[in-house]
């Protein structure tokens, strides 16, 4: 029983590799807001590689996590998909949910600004002329 803790100890640090890429992903788009399901085009590399490499730790050691628990193979089934949501798919929704919340809460005051003067286009020239009666 000893030895089955080690796929435990896998899923966690490929966990923390994963949310350590999302902190650097994230950290590439400080006034940008960042899409749920693009790859991001300004991840740092070693973002991409932490990523990877996170993702296999998690799911190679959440998939031999079942041996710690003496239950049916449909229930363990069931425990590493919630171990695999729980551990990836939760943190990265609420992470990209929290700084796209941020980043338009901090551009709402600008935003204001801008429409008034910067974000429309200019008056045509045509405008300006009057009629005459």
């Amino acid at each position: 029983m000893g030895s089955e803790w080690w796929w435990a100890a896998f899923a966690a640090i490929g966990a923390a590799l994963w949310w350590w890429s999302i902190h650097l992903t994230l950290g590439a788009y400080p006034r940008e807001p960042v899409s749920y399901w693009a790859t991001p085009r300004k991840a740092p590399r070693r973002a991409v590689a932490s990523r990877a490499v996170g993702i296999g730790l998690t799911v190679f050691g959440v998939g031999m996590m079942p041996r710690l628990i003496e239950t049916q193979p449909w229930a363990a089934a069931l425990i590493a998909g919630g171990a695999i949501i729980a551990l990836i798919w939760v943190p990265y929704v609420i992470a990209i949910a929290a700084h796209n919340r941020r980043v338009v809460a901090s551009d709402a005051p600008a935003a204001e600004r801008a429409s008034t003067s910067r974000g429309q286009n200019p008056p045509s020239p045509a405008a300006d002329v009057r009629r005459a009666p």
